[in-house]
C-alpha cells in the first residue's frame, strides 16, 4: 500500500455501478491504473486526482485523505502558529504601509 494516501475509489466506482474498465476509460487511463489505486499500490499525480474529483463531482479530499499516522506525523512537523507568527512579524502585514 502507498504510504500515508488512503482513498475510496473502490467503494465510489462500485456505487455508480462502474467497472474497472469503464471508469478507466471515460478516464483515458488503463484498467491496471484504476486497479492499482484502489488496493493502494499507486497514489495518483495532481492531475489524475483532481479528474477523479470531479468525474464523480466530489471534493477531493472526499476521495483521497492521509491516513492518521501520517496526518499526525506531518501535523507534528508543522510549525505552531505562534511560530509562523513570530517568523512573518507577528501576524502584521507590513507590506501595506506607505513609504514616505
Amino acid at each position: 500500500m502507498a504510504k500515508g494516501v488512503v482513498n475510496r475509489l473502490r467503494e465510489l466506482r462500485q456505487e455508480h455501478g462502474l467497472t474497472q474498465e469503464q471508469l478507466a476509460a471515460d478516464l483515458e487511463v488503463t484498467r491496471h491504473t484504476i486497479l492499482a489505486l484502489e488496493v493502494g499500490r499507486y497514489v495518483p499525480s495532481i492531475e489524475l486526482a483532481l479528474r477523479l474529483a470531479a468525474y464523480f463531482n466530489l471534493p477531493l479530499e472526499t476521495i483521497f485523505w492521509l491516513d492518521a499516522d501520517e496526518d499526525a506525523r506531518i501535523r507534528a512537523q508543522a510549525p505552531s502558529e505562534q511560530n509562523a507568527q513570530k517568523h512573518d512579524g507577528g501576524g502584521r502585514d507590513d507590506g501595506d504601509k506607505k513609504h514616505g
